[in-house]
């Protein structure tokens, strides 16, 4: 290539590709000393914050699509490990990764799989949520151990962990599967992650919003049914039974300040009246679990939520803009509500089968034996 002068460099165009990263919606959009020589590339180095956040969220990325590459596998061998067929969970384990004893115990390779699936989903958590709220609920079962490990067994008789379980696991599935309707998000979520923020104004290539906006409807009420969990195991904390939320003579009964004080619905006294309530009274419920609240909250925005649920959402394609009678949305915002959705309901698939292993572990009772 022949030396260029400085007066060369207006017949010149430097095009990097780089197509998960949102674009600029016209020059305007881009700041000054870049235009010149502007690259998506050297674009979303800028808004990540440096080369090592880039490199951080290529690496990220590179976990993620090993993990979207071999999704059948996955979801192959979890259907094997809902059905309690360990021997087909532990050759197909061993095909998938190599080197697996096929003698495994059931929770070994139950923990096995859920660290796999973490390891891929991690790139789409660079605040580290997931782990932080797995500390949090865990340290949950080691107040009061061998009730837990009680209710844990009488969920997973009456078959109500591997019904939820399904239905979170079908869920996830799809969303990892269609990940091309999302994953632009991702390096808006590092961004920010690295304090630094993406224009509002730029754009998202593509509209899936009918697709996505179903699957966060959706995910919204399986996250509902799966705290149901996270109730019964704060309850045990606190050295109450499982179904119990607080009785009468209890001095500091469990009601959440912003309860509602008006309409037919009263403080739940028994998970059954728990699992009654709508679900944004449900979310409530979260009070007593930070961590969490703060990955649900990314998750599910009040506004926009209630907006999906009410069918009064629309994506114009002209402005890159949702409409809501409540006011606008940037797309992109929308797309990292969903983008975080994909850890919660692995957190949720990785709680569940904490309970299962749990209910495996747990001595079987005489009455049971009998």
């Amino acid at each position: 290539m022949p030396d260029l002068e400085e007066g060369d460099y207006d017949d010149c165009q430097i095009v990097t590709l780089h197509g998960d990263f949102p674009i600029p919606a016209s020059e305007e959009a881009i700041p000054p000393d870049m235009r010149r020589f502007y690259s998506p590339f050297l674009m979303a180095v800028h808004y990540l914050g440096d080369e090592d956040a880039f490199q951080a969220y290529m690496g990220g990325m590179e976990r993620f699509r090993a993990l979207a590459g071999s999704l059948d596998d996955y979801q192959r061998v979890y259907g094997l490990h809902i059905r309690n067929q360990w021997d087909l969970v532990n050759s197909n384990i061993d095909r998938i990764f190599g080197g697996w004893d096929e003698d495994s115990s059931a929770a070994k390779s139950m923990n096995f799989l859920h660290g796999a699936l973490y390891l891929g989903i991690s790139a789409i958590d660079p605040a580290d949520r997931y782990p932080s709220v797995k500390r949090e609920i865990w340290s949950r079962t080691f107040k009061n151990p061998a009730e837990f490990a009680e209710e844990a067994r009488r969920a997973e008789r009456c078959g109500e962990l591997k019904k939820l379980q399904q239905r979170i696991s079908d869920q996830f599935f799809f969303l990892v599967r269609h990940s091309d309707q999302w994953v632009a998000a991702v390096p808006i979520m590092y961004a920010r992650f690295n304090r630094k923020v993406i224009p509002g104004d730029w754009r998202i290539p593509g509209d899936d919003f009918t697709s996505l906006r179903d699957a966060y409807r959706q995910n919204f009420e399986l996250s509902c049914q799966a705290l149901s969990l996270v109730v019964r195991m704060q309850n045990i904390a606190e050295g109450r039974e499982a179904d119990t939320i607080y009785t009468d003579n209890q001095g500091n009964p469990w009601v959440p300040r912003n309860f509602p004080k008006v309409g037919k619905a009263k403080p739940p006294k028994r998970i059954k009246q728990f699992e009654r309530l709508n679900s944004a009274t449900k979310e409530l419920y979260l009070n007593r679990s930070s961590k969490l609240a703060n990955l649900w909250d990314a998750c599910f925005e009040r506004s926009l939520r209630n907006a999906i649920s009410h069918a009064d959402a629309d994506h114009d394609f002209g402005d890159g803009l949702i409409h809501t009678s409540k006011g606008v949305e940037a797309y992109h915002d929308f797309l990292v509500s969903v983008a975080w959705q994909v850890p919660l309901l692995t957190f949720w698939l990785d709680l569940i089968k904490l309970w299962r292993v749990a209910a495996i572990a747990a001595p079987t009772s005489k009455a049971e034996s009998a």
